[in-house]
């Protein structure tokens, strides 16, 4: 019971062994040892690549050399593989989120005493809508690779129709809420269903055709929910390309950073559209 509200909490028991750290590679090894379906295993990995990532940037080494400290435990790996699992075992097909809640003051980890939000937490948090009312660490690192891999959109949907509802009980007892994780499933009416899109476009006519693939992988590993790439015909009869992207509101932001970024550009056009 939190605050009144009655919780799931699964204990870890874990077998007393020396405190060792774990390699990227040595969390690959147990993950594709657990009897799962590959695309859970697959979206695991992905999930410690992006924590290692956020590390090697942090403490400006690379992903290789880091070592996971609190990540690297028992109950981050489960945590991680539960999400995975439970994502595709129920079927979801969007992910909507409230603002991330990160918490204040101080935390004491492997490093010493630092600043909440952590610095590999604040590194996954990104381009996130955060809010800090509570006092203490309040989104971990596994936190928040887990909502920056899953949700989808940071809104309450229109049109959301509750079938049923899962309350998960944090460790700490906070003064003033609950300390538990609430999570809703359900549908949204049909009704509500259309969103805004957008259809982001830049002429090229000075980049390599051989990075036009990787442009194109970058554009979807983002959000990117179409892309295609047109040859055109600009002024004083310069052979070219158009790249066109269509993607959502909540990636859009994305999208245009990585046109600007990523190709030669120096412009791009935006167009709301439906489909």
């Amino acid at each position: 019971m939190k605050k009144g509200i009655r919780s799931k909490k699964l204990i870890i028991v874990e077998k007393k062994e020396p405190k060792c750290y774990r390699h990227l590679s040595d969390i690959k090894d147990i993950l594709m040892k657990v009897v799962l379906t590959q695309s859970v295993k697959k979206r695991s990995i992905q999930i410690f690549e992006k924590i290692a990532k956020a590390e090697a940037v942090v403490h400006k080494t690379s992903v290789d050399k880091i070592h996971f400290h609190e990540i690297g435990a028992v109950d981050s790996i489960i945590d991680i593989l539960g999400a995975s699992f439970f994502i595709e075992k129920l079927g979801v097909e969007k992910v909507y989120s409230s603002s991330v809640e990160i918490g204040s003051g101080f935390i004491e980890i492997a490093h010493g005493r630092l600043p909440v939000p952590a610095p590999a937490t604040a590194e996954l948090l990104k381009n996130l809508p955060l809010k800090q009312n509570l006092l203490g660490e309040a989104t971990t690192p596994t936190g928040a690779a887990i909502i920056s891999s899953f949700v989808n959109e940071f809104v309450f949907p229109k049109g959301f129709v509750i079938e049923k509802i899962g309350v998960g009980a944090g460790e700490r007892d906070l003064n003033d809420v609950p300390n538990v994780l609430r999570i809703f499933y359900g549908e949204v009416d049909s009704s509500y269903l259309e969103e805004k899109e957008f259809l982001l476009e830049c002429n090229i006519d000075d980049m390599s055709p051989e990075r036009m693939e990787y442009v194109i992988e970058k554009f979807f590993q983002n959000g990117a929910l179409e892309v295609y790439i047109t040859p055109a015909i600009m002024k004083k009869s310069r052979p070219a390309y158009i790249i066109s992207v269509i993607t959502n509101m909540n990636d859009k932001f994305n999208i245009e950073n990585l046109m600007l970024r990523e190709t030669t550009t120096f412009g791009l056009r935006e167009i709301e559209i439906k489909r």
